[in-house]
């Protein structure tokens, strides 16, 4: 767009929604209408940093100096988004000047009363302060100062790699000081990656948190889970080391509407039975969506209540989880007991991620099969999908398979659905596969599938 738009005969209301529609778009868009003239400027301003994206160190440094030179953004910025992967080697980046000039060209933030307090608390002088944002590995000084200037955030998305200690310092000191200092009293989401070890109690104990996800996060330290009950949506992926810290963090929310864990559990830990029995007792009124990945599923399963889960229409999770086993397998004889989940009353959308460890594939299509046409097994049922890993299944050999499962769930009204994942843990499946609604009946041929 050209910054030679005329915008004198138009309503502001009218402009307003312009700048709002520009900023779903793009932010180079939304920076050249600001330039077109001092109406649209002092129109897109609150738009182009209401949710501000970095994508590298340089941006961070950028980003410090336009805080200082306009005290009143931060006002506006609700959401921050660092995905800088080269951090923290901002100090050694020959293509931007930063050292000493940019703490300089920083220093109204750096240095400030509240700044001043931040650095008291860390038990900083000046001297040690500038030593440690020089640093090579500055433990996340640099974000910890960022986030510092925005006290109206409402959300931060958080992914380096490198450990990110000061900014839970700096949460510590926001809960500590809050009543003086009102420092991120609307922060409801914080989501983290950051390969690192954190202590993770400074980022739960904020009041206003609601939603929490963390990934690559190898320990949690010691925490008071009874701080935690506000929270309405957790993700922890590789996150913990010891299943005992899930469960106590589990054990205090007290509201939870949607969970995910994905991690690798003992063979013979029954963590994943521990976890829904848990849940059964501390939020079965309000958990809605549930996503339960263990890459190794316990052999010992255990009988849990899924009606106590009285709003659970998402769930996914193991397929040795649900399914019925074999014949002949010890640890199931009742046919409709599965591993001790179902039946599942209220489940309307169903994910079984088929594992390794889900037996020969004959066994476990026949126990899909069986599932489908049991309608009491999940009742409310409209969407069931099968996930696996990439090459795991040759789609050709068991298009026989497919082919009758897909009958069976096209006779009870199912969308049936398939998916061949690169992995189970981060990335989204590659290969998306549904089988045609407008396929030919069973009378005449196979059913196609189609890629999407």
């Amino acid at each position: 767009m050209r910054a030679t738009t005329n915008s004198e005969s138009l309503p502001e209301e009218v402009l307003l929604e312009i700048v709002k529609l520009v900023a779903t778009e793009s932010q180079q868009t939304m920076r050249n209408l600001s330039l077109c003239n001092r109406q649209l400027h002092r129109l897109t301003t609150p738009e182009l940093y209401r949710n501000v994206r970095l994508a590298e160190m340089p941006d961070i440094g950028l980003f410090f100096r336009s805080l200082c030179y306009q005290h009143d953004l931060a006002r506006y910025i609700h959401s921050v988004s660092i995905t800088a992967y080269d951090y923290p080697i901002l100090p050694y980046r020959e293509d931007f000047h930063v050292g000493s000039e940019l703490i300089e060209s920083c220093s109204p933030l750096l240095f400030s009363d509240t700044s001043a307090r931040f650095s008291e608390f860390l038990a900083l002088t000046d001297a040690e302060l500038t030593a440690a944002l020089l640093s090579h590995d500055d433990e996340g000084l640099w974000l910890a100062f960022l986030a510092l200037q925005l006290p109206c955030l409402r959300e931060i998305k958080l992914v380096v790699n490198a450990p990110v200690l000061y900014l839970g310092d700096l949460f510590e000191f926001a809960v500590t000081n809050g009543t003086d200092l009102n420092l991120f009293r609307s922060l409801s989401t914080i989501e983290m990656s950051v390969g690192d070890e954190v202590e993770l109690l400074p980022f739960l104990r904020l009041p206003s948190l609601r939603t929490f996800k963390v990934a690559r996060i190898v320990g949690g330290g010691a925490m008071d889970m009874s701080l935690v009950s506000q929270l309405r949506s957790l993700d922890l992926r590789w996150a913990f080391e010891d299943v005992g810290d899930i469960l106590a963090l589990l054990g205090a929310c007290r509201h939870l509407q949607t969970l995910r864990i994905l991690r690798r559990f003992g063979d013979d830990e029954g963590a994943e039975y521990a976890i829904l029995g848990l849940l059964a007792n501390s939020c079965s009124d309000s958990l809605e969506e549930l996503d339960l990945l263990s890459w190794n599923v316990s052999t010992r399963p255990r009988r849990v209540e899924m009606a106590r889960f009285v709003n659970l229409t998402r769930l996914k999770i193991p397929s040795t989880m649900i399914l019925t086993p074999p014949a002949g397998d010890t640890r199931s004889s009742d046919t409709h007991s599965g591993n001790g989940l179902l039946p599942l009353p209220k489940v309307r959308e169903l994910t079984l991620y088929l594992m390794n460890k889900s037996g020969p594939l004959e066994h476990v299509w026949s126990a899909v099969l069986s599932f489908i046409t049991n309608e009491m097994l999940a009742p409310m049922l409209t969407t069931l999908s099968l996930e696996w890993l990439n090459n795991q299944i040759d789609m050709e050999q068991e298009r026989a398979a497919l082919r009758a499962l897909a009958v069976a769930a096209r006779r009870r009204g199912l969308q049936l659905r398939l998916e061949a994942k690169s992995t189970l843990s981060f990335f989204p499946g590659r290969d998306y596969l549904v089988l045609d609604d407008d396929a030919e009946d069973e009378q005449s041929g196979i059913f196609q599938i189609r890629m999407e």
